[in-house]
């Protein structure tokens, strides 16, 4: 196990209920006389099923070459969202829920941050583009609009979006968006600071509190991929920060091996 708050009989639990519920919501799918918009909405379940399925085995001790065999179906699946995509809910920004994959909303904006990190740290570079091509459909609301998406996605695609040094969510990521500016001072103890408030800055997420257990199994872990992944694109030294709990340690060192393998 990779944080303490799991255990081995509820990860298999947990491993077992999302597995049905998104072979449940796949059959539904299936079913020729749905709307489009019960359609759309049994998608929306199966990628964010996927993606926490993914997460729990990560937290659970699955091997990094496991995680990295299965996240492309996780992105297939979020992309199978978006194609189906019928209600207003990815034209209407003021819609403030997280299938909008809008980057102004905060939940959103963490699915968006969590994917492009998996892409980077389990060498999955093929599958940034269809991330990004997510958010540049909709661009009038997503680019140019946050410094560190922008600082990030330029890192990984050598696109520059213009954008002054402003944050949609500056209470989250101010830290961590400090550590990526040109001149920032002393990056590592910024990351760190990120990492410190992270738990508690995540409050409006719905995963967050899920490891009291209070409505049964369904905590899959708390991890600050988009750490590991500014600490690895701007080559930060973590050695104060890599024991943190919610820090991928293992993650930022595969992919730093990976780069320099490569």
């Amino acid at each position: 196990m990779r944080q303490k708050f799991l255990n081995e009989i509820n990860a298999r639990e947990l491993d077992d209920d999302l597995k049905h519920r998104i072979d449940g919501d796949r059959r539904h799918v299936a079913e020729t006389e749905l709307v489009k918009e019960a359609v759309s909405d049994y998608r929306w379940s199966i990628a964010t099923g996927g993606l926490e399925l993914l997460i729990l085995r990560y937290t659970a001790g699955h091997s990094i070459e496991e995680l990295r065999t299965q996240l492309p179906s996780v992105v297939e699946n979020f992309d199978d969202f978006i194609g189906s995509e019928v209600s207003p809910r990815l034209q209407d920004p003021p819609r403030n829920e997280a299938d909008t994959l809008e980057i102004t909303q905060h939940e959103a904006y963490v699915y968006i941050m969590w994917l492009l990190a998996l892409c980077r740290l389990l060498g999955r570079a093929e599958l940034i583009p269809t991330v990004t091509g997510w958010i540049d459909g909709n661009a009038e609301y997503n680019r140019g609009r946050d410094g560190l998406f922008e600082a990030v996605v330029e890192k990984l695609t050598g696109k520059n979006e213009p954008v002054e040094r402003v944050l949609l969510h500056p209470i989250a990521y101010r830290p961590l968006a400090r550590a990526t500016a040109p001149d920032a001072q002393d990056r590592p103890a910024l990351v760190k600071e990120f990492l410190d408030g992270w738990y508690k800055n995540m409050a409006d997420c719905y995963w967050h509190g899920t490891h009291t257990g209070k409505e049964g199994p369904s905590y899959f872990g708390y991890w600050a991929f988009e750490a590991a992944l500014v600490t690895v694109l701007w080559d930060i030294d973590d050695s104060s920060y890599r024991d943190h709990l919610v820090y991928p340690t293992d993650l930022a060192d595969r992919a730093r091996a990976y780069r320099t393998s490569a």
